[in-house]
């Protein structure tokens, strides 16, 4: 991901490294004797055997994980998903980066999304995990390697335009508004790397579908926009019904510390813009949090996983 792709701490000391210049951060110094091509990384990155590993590595993380709703009257545990709601490869980073989002649910609703991820830099991977919170309740979120503990909701939710009234009884009618929606939206990107806004591509693809009684979500819904091939705006749609009335509404949760800016029938919708003081790395008591788990040799091994 872009360095919510927080800029890592850990990533950020490399970077003051100063690679030699016959190499790059990234490994891209293709061509040199005795060195591997980009290509050849790129078939060992994301060697099939390889990607079964790592599916099986992200799902033991996702399980380790200690996920608690700290509710005013109860407390009571929350279990991952059996499989990742999403996974995503980008060999445009050079350095392997791939990725799964886990969902913690409650009575349907997906609480928290966890993003475990990695890449490879200097004959290393490392593991990153990125969490946020979509609960109002307090959690805790920890393992031997985490403790997180959100108070309230990474981003509120916004109200869609022109979406009043009843929501349908239709499921399929309501994918329909769900794609009508989706297709409404544009999203662009001041990147650190380049002068100009960059316009991310939405896949307007449902990734991830929801409703939950307890939560009085009708339906809802999760898209995802990405730079390159990254993860970096994820859209979560909810039909809510509250005191007879029911309404389409949308939380942006965000996989970058870029600026962002989102528009709706073209006009401007939601934006992020860092504020002084905030961190691409959220925080142990915030609703995003952004950590390096561990790092690993390049080719992941049974004895890692059970490890």
């Amino acid at each position: 991901m872009t360095v919510f792709k927080p800029v890592f701490l850990i990533l950020s000391c490399l970077v003051l490294l100063a690679p030699s210049p016959s190499m790059s951060l990234f490994g891209q110094e293709d061509q040199q004797d005795g060195q591997e091509t980009q290509e050849q990384k790129d078939a060992r990155f994301y060697h099939p055997e390889q990607m079964k590993l790592w599916a099986k590595y992200y799902a033991a993380m996702a399980n380790e994980v200690e996920a608690t709703v700290v509710d005013v009257q109860d407390e009571y545990q929350l279990k991952p998903g059996d499989e990742p709601i999403m996974s995503w490869r980008n060999p445009a980073s050079k350095a392997g980066t791939h990725g799964v989002v886990y969902s913690w649910n409650d009575d349907g609703y997906p609480m928290i999304l966890g993003a475990f991820w990695s890449k490879e830099i200097r004959d290393n991977r490392y593991v990153m995990l990125e969490a946020h919170s979509l609960a109002d309740q307090s959690m805790t979120f920890k393992n031997d390697r985490v403790f997180w503990k959100p108070a309230n909701a990474a981003d509120e939710r916004v109200a869609i335009p022109k979406f009043g009234g009843d929501i349908p009884d239709s499921a399929e009618m309501r994918l329909g508004e769900l794609e009508s929606m989706i297709s409404r939206m544009a999203v662009s990107s001041d990147r650190n790397d380049s002068d100009e806004s960059v316009e991310l591509r939405i896949d307007e693809t449902l990734v991830y579908r929801f409703s939950s009684n307890k939560y009085n979500v009708v339906d809802g819904g999760m898209f995802v926009a990405y730079y390159n091939n990254d993860p970096e705006l994820f859209f979560v749609f909810e039909a809510v019904e509250h005191d007879g009335n029911q309404q389409w509404f949308v939380r942006f949760i965000r996989h970058t510390n870029q600026l962002l800016d989102v528009t709706y029938d073209g006009n401007s919708f939601w934006n992020y813009q860092p504020k002084e003081g905030d961190t691409s790395f959220g925080g142990a008591d915030q609703p995003t949090y952004s950590v390096t788990l561990e790092s690993l040799p390049p080719e992941l091994t049974e004895d890692d996983i059970e490890d």
